[in-house]
């Protein structure tokens, strides 16, 4: 069985170092040097286990005494006969193909995947990323870079590193986030946030449904379900208060999540009311 440059069998099979023949005959003669070196034992004290019980019947069991401790580790396994038991660790599925990575490059795809550990999902999307990069997709766009390849693009990889950061610094720029050092008792911190209320305008035009009321057209009735952040006691009594003031009135709510950081102790509560 052929083996690749980068150490792979080149048809993606298990390869073994010996045959059936060979195997059966280093068989015998493992057996045969346990008869070689090998006593019967002069006898002695029963084991501790056969002697816990007062009726318990003695070992027929003949005991042997062996001249080096490879032999007797040997026996020792022969006689719980574990390889008898033995099967195999997994079993091909129904119509495999072993085989199918060979050559240089779908080896090292192979090789790739393996250390990865994907799951079946993450594979899924690995194989729909690399039928892009192939070009062979069939609902990809084909525009100016179809052809180019990862060197014609980034010719070494400090320059691909650098893309990668700067594509991400690009995305955390544009989506407005700041940090700021903060200092409490002493002890520093640094925060990475978004400004609240531009966040909540965003996602409120970006919206393609907004609800108004917790209720379909007015304040829903008391719950004592909390499966929302409108199931709240003081979200529903705010909104009660402001919708006596007209239908033109809502409540705008924010929850904010944050990671034990704060940046003012300004009082703001949880909600604001727009009138």
């Amino acid at each position: 069985m052929a083996t690749g440059e980068d150490g792979f069998a080149s048809d993606g099979a298990v390869t073994q170092t010996g045959s059936a023949d060979s195997m059966a005959g280093a068989e015998s003669n493992l057996a045969a040097r346990l008869e070689l070196t090998r006593r019967q034992s002069a006898g002695g004290p029963p084991p501790k286990r056969q002697r816990a019980g007062r009726g318990a019947a003695a070992s027929t069991d003949i005991e042997y005494e062996y001249s080096t401790l490879s032999t007797a580790v040997r026996a020792h396994f022969e006689r719980i006969n574990d390889k008898a038991r033995a099967v195999a660790m997994v079993e091909p599925r129904k119509g495999w193909r072993p085989g199918a990575f060979d050559s240089f490059r779908l080896r090292t795809l192979q090789r790739y995947v393996s250390e990865c550990n994907m799951s079946a999902a993450e594979l899924a999307r690995f194989y729909q990323m690399m039928s892009i990069w192939d070009g062979t997709c069939k609902s990809m766009p084909i525009d100016h870079g179809h052809g180019d390849s990862l060197q014609d693009v980034f010719s070494t990889f400090n320059s691909f590193r650098n893309a990668t950061k700067d594509a991400v610094d690009y995305s955390l720029m544009k989506a407005g986030w700041l940090k700021c050092t903060l200092e409490e008792d002493g002890f520093t911190f640094h925060a990475f946030f978004r400004p609240v209320l531009e966040m909540a305008i965003k996602k409120l035009l970006e919206a393609e449904r907004v609800m108004l009321w917790s209720g379909v057209h007015k304040p829903a009735p008391d719950t004592n379900r909390r499966e929302t952040p409108m199931d709240g006691d003081a979200f529903r009594l705010n909104e009660k208060e402001v919708y006596k003031l007209g239908e033109n009135c809502f409540v705008l709510a924010f929850y904010v999540f944050s990671d034990a950081s704060q940046l003012s102790w300004s009082g703001g509560k949880s909600a604001a009311c727009l009138v």
